[in-house]
């Protein structure tokens, strides 16, 4: 019997707040009326690669989509290629990224943004650009497509839950909320679709199976389960290298960022409102500048015929300076390290009350009595916290080390993506070592962020 079939993509959506938040489906479950499994995430969890994977059933580093920036026709065959060959009717209301891999690549909005054409694998769409598209507008975009072409194959991908995630974190109640109204709207369509005759299929992301899925191949050896990845990582200094330049460069990064990121948020409560709002918004622009862009504006500076770098040999400041150097790095990673600092740590200051100042004046305290007893002591929360967001951030960064210096500087993220992709040193058991070391490093770090936090002034005072 042939049933059509509406494919339902939660994007970014963990499997715990799933279990929580989408009662509805649960309660479909609960009724024998639906089933849920749990599968494992392919490698590498990012957008792109994962959504190649799902419509292809194709691994990331067998399609060749192996991260978010490649941007052509994928060369496999879609779900959408299958069902076209049968002599279904296909149709799509997803993210722009489907229509790149499965129509037509670059997306043009004017041309692919609303789409029927009979001649593509997916036939008629809506597809969207911006990452805040309202997911109510998407499912309404997708049952519009279902009652003009009745599709036998319809892809529904909506993007707020992922968008959530981003701008607020896993932990937090916007994730979750995004999460919920996605079970609200699926209520409302679900049963329609039902009633017209669709099998529906939820799938949706989440983080423990890939991090389960890292360790599991981590112990996977040529000579079968054991440490033999992590002994080779420990034992080999171009690894011990990749691992101590990750540290270094993420360590004064964070450090130098941080510094700078306390001086100009405290700065920023002494100005006025509007000069503040201006550079609060320019902080949030440049901390989402990085990748290419940023790569190659700090070559047209810095470059070995950057123009600030021949500008200060003229003026005899520095004799030479190597931009593609861990020094260079540690300059790049600060630049982007600072707006995300002042961010974080803008808002601390509030808790630090003028009277407090004046208080302590009065008692005859100056300045630096001041910053030692009390303001700093109310501020170490969130600049350790800070600090280790930094850390993360640097730690794990890599489009911008790898489009400055085309991974040929040894740090960690590019050792990982050199043998998930690349055509020689393909070994993702090493790879998932690595990343298990790089998730070490961090648990270790927050590790420490906790056990200061408990010896802290509001803590033990």
């Amino acid at each position: 019997m042939k049933h059509n079939v509406i494919l339902v993509v939660l994007d970014g959506l963990s499997y715990q707040v799933a279990q929580h938040a989408l009662g509805h489906l649960l309660a479909y479950c609960q009724a024998g009326r639906a089933a849920l499994y749990k599968l494992d995430c392919a490698l590498p969890a990012l957008s792109r690669p994962l959504y190649e994977c799902i419509l292809t059933g194709v691994a990331p580093i067998d399609s060749g989509i192996v991260h978010n920036d490649v941007v052509r026709l994928s060369n496999q065959r879609s779900v959408f290629h299958y069902a076209r060959d049968a002599g279904l009717t296909t149709a799509a209301a997803a993210y722009h990224w489907v229509s790149e891999l499965y129509n037509r690549a670059p997306f043009q909005a004017a041309r692919d943004r609303h789409t029927s054409d009979e001649s593509l694998p997916i036939q008629h769409g809506h597809f969207y650009y911006a990452d805040h598209y309202p997911d109510s507008h998407l499912f309404a975009d997708a049952d519009s497509l279902r009652q003009l072409h009745a599709p036998n194959l319809l892809l529904v991908h909506p993007m707020n839950i992922d968008d959530a995630g981003h701008k607020h974190g896993l932990d937090s109640s916007q994730y979750r909320n995004a999460a919920r109204m996605a079970d609200v709207l699926l209520a409302e369509y679900i049963q329609t679709w039902l009633d017209a005759g669709y099998q529906i299929l939820v799938f949706f992301a989440f983080q423990i199976a890939p991090l389960a899925w890292v360790a599991s191949n981590s112990l996977n050896t040529a000579e079968g389960w054991g440490l033999g990845n992590f002994q080779q990582a420990f034992s080999s200094a171009f690894y011990r290298q990749a691992m101590r330049h990750s540290l270094e460069v993420a360590f004064w990064s964070s450090l130098f960022g941080i510094v700078i990121a306390i001086i100009g948020s405290y700065s920023l409560r002494q100005v006025s409102s509007r000069l503040r709002d201006f550079v609060m918004a320019f902080s949030n622009m440049t901390s989402n500048f990085s990748g290419v862009p940023l790569a190659f504006a700090f070559i047209i500076l810095l470059g070995f015929n950057g123009a600030l770098t021949i500008l200060l040999k003229q003026m005899g400041v520095i004799e030479d300076f190597n931009l593609y150097s861990k020094t260079g790095l540690i300059v790049l990673y600060t630049y982007f390290q600072i707006p995300l600092g002042v961010l974080l740590l803008y808002p601390a200051f509030d808790a630090l009350r003028e009277d407090w100042r004046e208080s302590a004046e009065l008692l005859g305290a100056n300045t630096w009595q001041f910053w030692r007893h009390i303001g700093l002591p109310v501020l170490t929360p969130a600049l350790l916290g800070t600090f280790v967001i930094l850390l993360a951030n640097a730690l794990g960064a890599y489009a911008t080390v790898y489009a400055l210096t085309t991974g040929n500087f040894n740090i960690l993220p590019i050792r990982i993506a050199a043998m998930v992709s690349g055509d020689i040193f393909l070994d993702p058991n090493m790879a998932s070592a690595l990343a298990m070391v790089l998730v070490g490093l961090m648990t270790l770090i927050t590790i420490v962020h906790q056990w200061l936090l408990r010896r802290s002034y509001h803590v033990t005072r």
